[in-house]
């Protein structure tokens, strides 16, 4: 918790006002972990609410895996690119991509639940 609080003070404890214009990826960077941490939360819910049919493996994957294995090396990655002093923009298109990479694969895996346990 204490890297997410790192991540999400950044910009402001930072010196620099242009810290997110300096390298123009460092934006999508954290709007991306940020929406695939609430995709996670997002498919957790729809799972509990929409999916009874699914047994309890699944949410507990979706901690598990999901929010705290690739999560947290998701959330460490992000903060070390965002909190240093990362000046090349390919390391932060590269991290970009990979968390772009990550959303695509939590939508494929919602789809799959809902053909999977959905009511058909």
């Amino acid at each position: 918790m204490f890297a997410g609080g790192f991540f999400a003070l950044q910009p402001l404890l930072s010196r620099d006002p242009l810290f997110l214009a300096r390298v123009p990826w460092r934006l999508p960077v954290r709007i991306l972990m940020d929406t695939y941490l609430a995709l996670i939360f997002v498919i957790r819910g729809y799972t509990h609410m929409y999916l009874p049919r699914a047994p309890v493996d699944v949410d507990e994957n979706i901690v598990v895996y999901g929010i705290c294995v690739v999560g947290g090396v998701a959330l460490v990655t992000t903060t070390t690119i965002l909190g240093g002093a990362v000046e090349d923009s390919r390391v932060v298109m590269a991290c970009a991509c990979f968390l772009a990479v990550l959303i695509a694969g939590l939508l494929a895996y919602w789809a799959w639940l809902v053909r999977k346990y959905g009511d058909n």
